[in-house]
């Protein structure tokens, strides 16, 4: 989602906020690929761990292979993910995950009893002008539930409300082009969106957590400050590199487990509080010394 157009267009009343009943504008997909240029998507760990899953890779992977970047958040200090966009020239960023189609019937002619494709059968299978999503089946929430989002509003009394708005992927999307709607609760569960909510819904209490212990790296953060920051950027995103993980969630297992990501997350999200609330008690110590 680009984000700076996203603000933008909130700023000058573009973006409408929808209901579960509501519809959108939306054709169907036609593989053009332009929703996966220029673009930014943010990762929670639940996206994160079903890359892994997906890919087969262990999050020290995704992170080394340069798929994956974790950095400090401009305003707040929280550890932030996202996917690492390749840069194709200065003006154009592309996803990595953003792959070729191929038309299997031609691909197989082509191979024709081989033990796999050369570069030369991929290149003559493929369907001019169109793109997908390699890891769709576990493509993140951001690609999952748009062209829609969800925001965070305060309300008066301090309540969190969570709240639905319709922003195209692209400008010049051809979804948003022509005829066709589609209802806003038909569209979340078809894409299978709301656990990927729920588990983002966890990890912004978690990172609330965070913010109250005064886990974030800012200007002037002290050592100790860093050294805590690496490790609970570490936990919820490159978990496979920091702890050993208990023998109830085998690294190697590939696909969808619902039941055993919840308990992961679960998992990971308390040692997180734990160095959270050690980096509290440590600051607080430092300032009993300061001011005795």
């Amino acid at each position: 989602m680009d984000l700076n157009r996203l603000y933008k267009n909130m700023e000058e009343g573009k973006v409408p906020f929808l209901g579960p009943d509501d519809d959108f504008q939306w054709s169907g997909c036609n593989m053009c690929g332009l929703c996966c240029f220029d673009t930014e998507i943010l990762l929670n760990p639940y996206d994160i761990l079903r890359l892994r899953r997906h890919l087969g890779m262990t999050t020290t992977d995704l992170l080394s292979k340069g798929l994956v970047e974790v950095f400090p958040g401009g305003n707040s200090g929280l550890p932030l993910a996202m996917v690492t966009f390749r840069r194709v020239n200065k003006k154009m960023s592309i996803c990595p995950f953003l792959g070729a189609v191929v038309d299997e019937g031609k691909l197989r002619k082509r191979i024709n009893g081989k033990d796999k494709p050369s570069r030369e059968d991929l290149e003559a299978a493929r369907v001019p002008n169109k793109y997908a999503c390699i890891v769709y089946p576990a493509r993140p929430s951001v690609c999952r539930s748009s062209p829609l989002g969800r925001m965070t509003m305060w309300e008066k009394e301090g309540k969190e409300n969570r709240r639905l708005f319709y922003q195209p992927p692209a400008s010049n999307c051809p979804a948003i082009q022509e005829e066709g709607r589609i209802r806003v609760s038909c569209w979340i569960e078809n894409n299978g969106v709301q656990p990927y909510w729920d588990a983002g819904d966890g990890f912004h209490q978690l990172l609330s957590t965070m913010m109250e212990k005064g886990l974030v790296v800012n200007k002037g953060a002290d050592q100790a400050a860093k050294a805590a920051w690496r490790i609970a950027a570490g936990l919820p995103y490159d978990f496979d590199n920091l702890v050993p993980l208990p023998e109830e969630f085998p690294q190697t297992r590939v696909g969808e487990h619902a039941e055993e990501d919840r308990l992961l997350l679960a998992w990971i999200y308390q040692m997180v509080e734990m160095v959270a609330e050690a980096a509290g008690q440590i600051r607080e110590a430092a300032k009993a010394r300061l001011t005795g």
